[in-house]
């Protein structure tokens, strides 16, 4: 009997062993859809697993799920957006949207625009602060992409409210780059419990004023050929490379890699806290603190003045063919053209403001500097010679990128 009762008792273990798995089995939401949901939904909230298990123990088959799935998702992006939500891009990213398309602006394509604006300011809650490099650079292909396929979508739905295709495509793409660069530049927070957190907020707020005008930069020279065509061979090719290199080999003059001076750093020395006086000392040298222009001759000043001589080169050469009375002429756009003229004329002007800006935020990080090194004394300086003669010999150190 106790045998009896022991197989049975075994038999019944057996049999309830064996239901959870075959419960697992039939209910088990399938692998694929976990992973979609997964990658779906943002970082900081809900698991996309959590997500897809409570809706699955609810409905219990795919059909059933499918339909919840969307409003599930829904809320912990939106939640998340909202936590992440940065005015300051925000307003510099309705600036970048809406210059390149000044010229035929209209309501279905504010409303293309908007939705635009809508998923850029989402996706910021799906941004990592470790990975925002790599994000932003799928958002440089992403927003003229969206651009696009939107206004394809509206054609679909309303013909007579499509815009030409061509016309769409060449400002979408224009306006990639800016975009990326300003949300690289003004998405970057302090890390928590760093001890210079008020210097790095300082910083931020500065770059906040250099990316949009970074971004208007861009703007002006990507849409000069929208405002007068090109005559001549390799014109559009020529202007804008010229003037985009001037500008950031007067900006890579200010920086020394044998210091380690550079974005992206090879070798971390934690030792006395040197990292925290690298990081300000590389944020330091980043900003746009330019050079005096009347105050002696330098190489980075006599790049500065290429780059705001070469920046109206094709609006000059639309004003030319005006003049002379060019076939060319007849494709001028005059609205772009007095768009990018006042652009280059409130560089030039505010130029003066933001490397004022930008050396006062400056001082500010040369005397922490100073504090710190003061207070660690001759053992800091040890390190820092060490760590600079190691970078001289080490050939990947000295990349500035």
């Amino acid at each position: 009997m106790a045998t009896d009762a022991g197989r049975r008792s075994r038999g019944g273990i057996a049999k309830e062993s064996e239901r959870p798995a075959h419960r697992g089995t039939v209910l088990a939401p399938p692998n694929w859809l976990v992973r979609i949901v997964e990658v779906l939904t943002p970082p900081g909230s809900a698991s996309g697993n959590s997500i897809i298990n409570t809706l699955w123990e609810k409905h219990g088959s795919l059909a059933g799920v499918l339909p919840h799935l969307p409003a599930a998702m829904a809320w912990p992006a939106l939640s998340r957006a909202r936590d992440a939500f940065y005015w300051n891009i925000a307003i510099a990213q309705v600036a970048i949207l809406l210059l390149p398309f000044v010229d035929i602006l209209s309501l279905p394509l504010v409303l293309n625009l908007g939705l635009v604006l809508a998923l850029l300011i989402i996706r910021e809650g799906y941004i990592r602060k470790d990975d925002r490099p790599d994000c932003e650079a799928i958002t440089t292909f992403m927003t003229p992409a969206l651009i696009i396929l939107f206004n394809e979508t509206l054609g679909l739905a309303f013909p007579t409210l499509m815009i030409l295709g061509d016309a769409v495509i060449q400002r979408a793409v224009k306006l990639a780059l800016p975009i990326a660069l300003c949300r690289h530049l003004l998405g970057k927070d302090p890390r928590p419990g760093h001890p210079h957190k008020d210097l790095l907020c300082l910083s931020k707020r500065t770059w906040f004023l250099n990316g949009i005008w970074l971004a208007g930069a861009l703007a002006i020279i990507s849409t000069s050929v929208q405002a007068v065509p090109p005559i001549l061979p390799l014109q559009e090719g020529l202007t804008s490379f010229l003037t985009v290199y001037a500008f950031t080999l007067g900006w890579r003059l200010q920086l020394n890699p044998l210091e380690g001076i550079s974005l992206h750093r090879r070798i971390e020395v934690t030792l006395n806290g040197a990292p925290y006086v690298d990081d300000l000392k590389r944020t330091r040298y980043f900003l746009l603190t330019g050079a005096d222009w009347f105050r002696g001759f330098s190489t980075q000043g006599l790049l500065e003045m290429i780059f705001f001589a070469l920046m109206p080169l094709p609006l000059l050469i639309g004003f030319s063919e005006l003049y002379f009375g060019h076939p060319g002429a007849a494709g001028i756009n005059g609205l772009q053209l007095a768009a990018n003229g006042a652009g280059w004329v409130a560089l030039i002007v505010t130029w003066s403001y933001l490397k004022k800006l930008n050396r006062q935020t400056a001082a500010a990080f040369d005397r922490r500097i100073q504090e710190i090194q003061s207070v660690m004394g001759p053992r800091y300086q040890g390190l820092s010679d060490f760590g600079t003669s190691f970078s001289s010999r080490a050939p990947e150190i000295g990349d500035v990128n």
